[in-house]
């Protein structure tokens, strides 16, 4: 299908697709059938029904590299799932994670209202899976399986997060 391609302004004025924000993408493919989620790890327990949910308000999008996702500090409005590619994470210009397939970026920020906790910027041309602000919030409040899977993704993260953080404690 049609596929909305953002690159990095030659001038490297803001990272984003040349004079389109991100906040407004320009016209996306549908993000398909639901077997382009069920094959990814992380909605591979999602419920059929919840996914279906995802599909309908999802679009995906194509990301050249240097292409900023997410800018630390500015307002959230939208999460992305990388489907293809690889995103770095940095958080005060350090690098604090690489990212690829089946992962998410930018979902905290539309959980909690606060800006952007990182940079997100892509690493090769990577496309990934975007949804709007208003239509997560929506969506976690119609479907409290989702809300409730979507928590479980979080602890995990967090988790994760804490025991890679006593690995690292434990070298020091």
């Amino acid at each position: 299908g049609a596929w909305s391609v953002f690159s990095p302004p030659s001038d490297g004025s803001n990272g984003h697709a040349a004079g389109v924000a991100l906040g407004q993408p320009v016209a996306a493919a549908p993000a398909g059938g639901e077997n382009s989620l069920s094959g990814m790890s992380l909605f591979r327990d999602l419920p059929a029904e919840d996914a279906a949910h995802v599909i309908r308000i999802a679009k995906r999008l194509s990301f050249e590299p240097e292409a900023v996702l997410c800018r630390q500090g500015e307002p959230g409005t939208h999460l992305f799932v990388i489907e293809e590619g690889s995103v770095r994470v940095e958080r005060n210009g350090s690098l604090v994670a690489v990212l690829g397939p089946g992962d998410v970026v930018g979902e905290l920020a539309l959980l909690d209202n606060r800006p952007r906790s990182a940079d997100v910027i892509v690493q090769e041309r990577t496309t990934a899976l975007t949804i709007e602000a208003a239509d997560f919030q929506s969506l976690i409040q119609e479907h409290s399986t989702l809300a409730t899977w979507l928590l479980r993704q979080l602890v995990t993260r967090v988790r994760d997060t804490q025991s890679q953080q006593e690995r690292v404690d434990q070298l020091v």
